[in-house]
């Protein structure tokens, strides 16, 4: 009663996990005995990090924590005592989704996207430290021929945004080129990197993608999704 956030439980070794928003705009792990999981007896697991906290998963003898941060995907592991132990590599900067982990199990499985970067499944084991690419997808496009970036820019009010640019490799970014533009901050929808296959023939044709990510979404968590509500 009386507390502010988003909740969602798990069960861990005896005790209870507590995945939360609660005194963390951008989530934090508490855990507390099972047979008496009450406010007074939570601690702090895993405190609020950079990211904004996306989901825990329990995999053997480990927590997997999906984060976003500065719009991009996360993997790391920690142990169950709290610990960072190390960030599963990703291919490039983009997305992660349709995380599948048993507590039990040794391999993790996911979805990986970004602009130029068709969605693709993973796994990845523990034991071996390896990522394998699980998926192969033909695709019509030459994709090497593109690039993307991700750059920051300061609002009038000086709060720093993030904005992706998507363009083809050799073009000469001279303030003349046709560019598509687009934002959107509301609702703590948050936009992030995922393939577009409609982007390539503009980009052929010298065009730019942009994309800037507005307050009002939820990219920096809820504070972030609040500086853009109302009269923000």
């Amino acid at each position: 009663k009386g507390l502010q956030g988003q909740f969602s439980a798990n069960v861990m070794d005896g005790h209870m996990l507590i995945t939360t928003t609660y005194k963390a705009p951008r989530g934090r792990v508490l855990i507390a005995p099972l047979h008496n999981p009450t406010q007074k007896h939570w601690k702090t697991l895993i405190p609020q990090q950079k990211g904004v906290l996306q989901e825990v998963f329990l995999v053997k003898g480990h927590l997997l924590v999906h984060t976003m941060e500065d719009v991009v995907s996360r993997l790391l592991l920690f142990s169950r005592q709290g610990q960072l132990i190390r960030e599963i590599p990703l291919p490039t900067k983009g997305s992660v989704s349709d995380i599948s982990a048993r507590s039990q199990s040794n391999e993790i499985f996911f979805r990986f996207t970004s602009w130029i970067y068709p969605s693709v499944g993973y796994r990845y084991d523990l034991p071996t430290q390896s990522l394998e690419r699980i998926e192969k997808i033909n695709i019509p496009v030459d994709l090497s021929r593109y690039q993307t970036e991700q750059i920051f820019y300061s609002s009038k009010d000086g709060t720093r945004i993030p904005m992706f640019l998507v363009y083809r490799k050799g073009l000469q970014r001279n303030g003349n080129n046709p560019t598509e533009l687009y934002g959107y901050g509301g609702f703590e929808v948050s936009l992030k990197p995922s393939f577009m296959p409609a982007l390539f023939p503009w980009l052929d044709r010298g065009g730019v993608f942009a994309l800037a990510n507005l307050r009002g979404g939820g990219e920096y968590g809820t504070s972030w999704h609040k500086a853009g509500r109302r009269d923000k």
